[in-house]
């Protein structure tokens, strides 16, 4: 298991939590937002299909979504736009460390 959190690792989670952590190479603020972030996800996943676990990061903005009445009564959208943003860096021949060269990145908003 690999535990990460924006721009970090946790090597040992198993026995220092989050105390312990070692910074990736990549800024944790890669995606920007006008409004506040609600989700800022890291994760390892093998992206490429090539058996080294790529990092692939996915973020999200929905400060202008609001929580209640965001369709009117015929099913229209009413409220702002939800955006979000994806991107992950491929790992060259090892699994211990992504390289800091974008591979693929999606953007809506």
């Amino acid at each position: 298991m690999r535990v990460t959190t924006p721009g970090c690792e946790h090597p040992d989670f198993r026995n220092t939590g989050l105390d312990r952590s070692v910074p990736m190479p990549i800024d944790p603020s890669i995606h920007k937002f006008p409004g506040k972030l609600r989700a800022n996800q890291w994760s390892y996943a093998d992206y490429d299909g090539d058996g080294a676990a790529d990092l692939i990061v996915g973020t999200d903005d929905w400060s202008e979504y609001g929580w209640d009445n965001a369709y009117d009564e015929k099913g229209n959208w009413t409220n702002g736009p939800l955006r979000d943003a994806f991107t992950s860096f491929e790992t060259k021949a090892t699994t211990s460390s992504p390289n800091t060269q974008r591979r693929r990145k999606s953007s809506r908003r």
